[in-house]
Order: structure tokens, then C-alpha cells, then sequence
């Protein structure tokens, strides 16, 4: 029997990850957040499969806990250990008369990828709904796999935590009946394969287990046993929080110690670890005498988490700011502003002649003049401005601190005198030119919407008289 037709150890496999009816986690919420805004979709959701029932570990856009299994999508995922694609429920006799597509939640469109854990089994899945029929690229796909995937590492996590949750508690209880079990205490975490550590609050002594030498490159001779050589060994941006979130433990002002920070290996580089802990020991005074724990490292999850966050916020192609980030820094940009009143100006810009480039001599080398254009203006740029790619051959920025409109316009003039120079590319010259709008806080606007609305309608008026130039905007346009 195949392990996606053998239901009973399906089923056990879940039980065993003990997170059935479980508390919200952050970790989780956030990948959820994080799918709706990459999808731009109004649903998304991690959801584990029980015997009649399908959970969710955590949803954004669902008003309920869980649904009958008989009625979800998610199911055919499971069933066959392949993602489930649906671009129109009401084109799929699975689905058009389903109830969440005949009434809320309205599902129009499915996208799911299964949770295979490392014996095989999928316990669940990962997927993004939406209200409307859409085609999901493959890109999309590729984003929505590293989510699922990402998600299936911090259920093992979770497992594993619980086990030597569960392990330590054992030790623990060796401890205290026997003298001799703090040694062992040390060697069993040790041999679990995460970083091992034993802090003297009162000493500083400071026990480097063998594994956590071991992670970052040290032999047993390197380190003076102590918690100054800890504190040396930790990145010196990390060193002011660590400081807090250690002082909030031991004074009882935080419930649990669990700090992700990055520490010196021998060779000099970083690694990124997860360091928890518990107080296992008081003096006559009730105040914390010693603390263990372990530290684990969380490199490789922390690169992943860069480069989920990165592909949600910068172009692919020229590597500028998306749409999202821009719009992210221009509200940062108009609170400041607000704040210390100064003002900004949005530039809006629409590359002319684009479109005759691309169907002339095709896409590749339309993207060759995207990447160009964009690295030429790139220098005329300050680090605190932005300048960002909206969408196709469409690009906007902003300009912060600006003393007067006359600054603002000269920029805007530099930029068209700038893109009608000649492209040389890999194998054709090319010419086009720039229609620019121009919109200035807090005279064309006040909010977010109405600074790129202004800015975008000077930019179809730069065209209207002609393109290759810029306008500036007045009210009315």
C-alpha cells in the first residue's frame, strides 16, 4: 500500500505533530500574511487534514476554525501528493456547486500545495484562494512551493521541539534524583545534535557544549568558559537585544527565553542561531542561579526568509523596488514629511517608444532596456531616495527633502535628457524617450492616492504635448 493511500498511518503521522486545536503561532501566521500579499488574494491558509475534519493551523479571509473534509479542496491535494490548481471553480464540475463556492467564502479561484513530511506522508497543506478566476504563473507556483516547503520545516520544527521538550523533562527528572545527571543531561542534548549550553548566573561560568563548539568551528581550547565570551562572540547589532531579552527572562517580565541572534564562527563569518532557555535552578532568595539550553542553527532559514522577502519586494528583471515596496516607502516618506514638514515629490515616468523597441527586435531585448534605462538613472540617485519599477515599461520615485519645486523639475529634466541618448545593447542601438509627471507633497496632495493619481495624470498630459518632456501638476488636470 502506497503511503497516500494508507490512510490510518496518515493519520497517526498527524497526531504525532501534536498540533491539532493548537493555539495560534506567529510563525505560521505570518507565512499566511505574507501569501496573501505576494498573491495579492484575500485568502490563504495552512490547514491540516484529520480523519473527518480540515483544520486551519492558520488562515487570513476565513471567519471559520475548520470545515468538513468531504467539502474541501484541499483533500484532492492530499489524496494525490500534487499541487491542486484551479483557475475557475465554476468551470470545474468538482467544484462549481460546492458550498464555499455558492456561498462564503465565494472561492473563484484555488491554488494548494501539499505538506509531505520527511516520512512521505502529507498532513496538510498550504494554499491561497481568491475571489475572482485567475491564472497562476509559473513564478507564482515556484513562490507558492517555498512557502508550502517553509511551512513543512516549522511543523518538523515544532515536532522536534516538542520531543526534547518531552526529553528534557526526562533528564530533568534524572537530575534531581541523581548527582551525577547534569553531565548526562549534558551529553544527551548534545548528542541530539543542537548547541548545548549551562550558564553559572552567579560565576558567569559558562559550559560550551561539544555540539555548539562544534556548529560554529571552535575546538574545546578556543573559548574561556565564561559568559563575557559569549557576549564578545554575538554580532555587535544584535548585542543591545539580546541584552534586553535576556534581562526580561531572568526578572520575570518575559515567560520564556528564545532569542534569534548571529555569533562568530572561528573563520570569522556569522551564523544566524536560535538560542532557548530555562531557568533550572534558584538560590535561598528565589532568584535565578542557573539557566541551560541549546542553541540550533537557523542560517540556511534565515536566507530563505531574505530571499521570500525579496522577491516580494524588488523587480526581478532590474532589481529596483516593486510596486509594493514603493508604496510601502512613499507612506513612510509622507509620515516623515508630516512630521518634520518637509516635502517630497513623486515622479511618475512612462518610457515613450517602448512598445515599437519590443516588437521590432522582441522581448529580450526589450528587458536589455529596461535594465539599462533603469542603471543609468540610477545615478543620478541620493541612498534615501526611491526608484522603483510600477509595471512594464512604467517606473515612478521619490524624491525626499526637497527644498523648493524648482529642484524637483530639474531632476525631472536631467532624467528626460538622460533616457533620449542612445541604448547601446548587446547586439541593436536603440532610442526612446521619457513622459514625466511630477506631483509635490504637500501642494498636490496630502494622502498616498492623491499624490500618485496627480503625478500619474502630469504624466499623460507630458504626453498629450508630445512626450520627451515633463510637466509638473496643476490642479484640474
Amino acid at each position: 500500500m502506497t503511503k497516500n493511500h494508507n490512510e490510518r498511518a496518515r493519520l497517526a503521522a498527524v497526531l504525532s505533530y501534536q498540533i491539532l486545536d493548537s493555539v495560534t503561532e506567529s510563525d505560521f501566521d505570518q507565512l499566511v500574511a505574507l501569501a496573501c500579499q505576494l498573491f495579492a488574494v484575500p485568502i490563504a491558509a495552512v490547514s491540516i487534514m484529520d480523519r473527518h475534519r480540515q483544520w486551519f493551523k492558520s488562515a487570513q479571509g476565513l471567519e471559520m476554525s475548520q470545515i468538513a473534509r468531504d467539502v474541501s479542496f484541499c483533500q484532492y491535494a492530499i489524496r494525490s501528493q500534487s499541487p491542486l490548481i484551479v483557475e475557475d471553480t465554476q468551470r470545474d464540475a468538482r467544484f462549481m456547486l460546492s458550498a464555499l463556492v455558492v456561498h462564503p467564502p465565494y472561492v473563484r479561484a484555488y491554488a494548494g500545495i501539499p505538506l509531505i513530511n520527511t516520512d512521505g506522508y502529507a498532513i496538510g497543506t498550504f494554499c491561497v484562494m481568491d475571489h475572482q478566476p485567475r491564472i497562476f504563473s509559473e513564478v507564482e507556483l515556484g513562490l507558492l512551493n517555498i512557502l508550502a516547503n517553509q511551512t513543512t520545516k516549522l511543523l518538523e520544527l515544532r515536532k522536534e521541539i516538542i520531543q526534547r521538550i518531552e526529553f528534557s523533562d526526562q533528564l530533568r527528572r534524572i537530575y534531581d534524583s541523581q548527582s551525577k545527571a547534569q553531565e548526562l543531561w549534558k551529553q544527551a542534548i548534545d548528542a541530539v545534535g543542537d548547541g548545548v549550553w549551562d550558564c553559572d548566573l552567579v560565576s558567569g561560568h559558562y559550559f560550551f557544549g561539544y555540539s555548539w563548539l562544534k556548529m560554529l568551528g571552535y575546538d574545546q581550547d578556543d573559548l574561556v568558559p565564561h559568559f563575557v565570551t559569549l557576549y564578545d562572540l554575538l554580532h555587535a547589532e544584535d548585542k543591545p537585544r539580546f541584552e534586553a531579552h535576556i534581562h526580561a527572562y531572568l526578572s520575570g517580565q518575559a515567560d520564556e527565553y528564545k532569542i534569534e541572534y548571529r555569533i562568530r564562527c572561528k573563520n570569522s563569518d556569522y551564523k544566524w542561531v536560535l538560542s532557548r532557555g530555562m531557568i533550572v535552578e534558584h538560590d535561598e532568595n528565589r532568584q535565578p542561579k542557573r539557566v541551560v539550553g541549546t542553541h540550533t542553527d537557523i542560517s540556511q532559514a534565515k536566507m530563505l526568509e531574505q530571499s521570500i522577502w525579496q522577491q516580494a519586494h524588488f523587480d526581478n528583471l532590474t532589481g529596483l523596488p516593486n510596486r509594493r515596496l514603493f508604496l510601502d516607502r512613499l507612506a513612510h516618506e509622507r509620515s516623515v514629511s508630516q512630521r518634520e514638514d518637509k516635502q517630497f515629490a513623486v515622479i511618475f515616468i512612462d518610457l515613450d517608444g517602448f512598445k515599437a523597441v519590443n516588437d521590432a527586435h522582441g522581448h529580450l531585448v526589450g528587458d536589455q532596456l529596461l535594465v539599462a534605462f533603469s542603471q543609468r538613472i540610477q545615478t543620478f540617485f541620493r541612498q534615501s531616495d526611491t526608484f522603483a519599477r510600477f509595471a512594464g515599461d512604467e517606473f515612478a520615485m521619490i524624491l525626499g527633502n526637497m527644498q523648493s519645486q524648482a529642484d524637483m523639475t530639474t531632476f525631472a529634466e536631467k532624467i528626460v535628457q538622460a533616457t533620449k541618448q542612445p541604448f547601446q545593447l548587446d547586439e541593436v542601438t536603440v532610442q526612446i524617450s521619457a513622459s514625466i509627471g511630477l506631483a509635490c507633497y504637500p501642494q498636490h496632495g496630502t494622502e498616498v492616492d492623491d499624490l500618485l493619481r496627480n503625478s500619474d495624470a502630469a504624466m499623460y498630459a507630458a504626453k498629450a504635448q508630445g512626450k520627451n518632456c515633463w510637466v509638473l501638476y496643476v490642479p484640474g488636470m
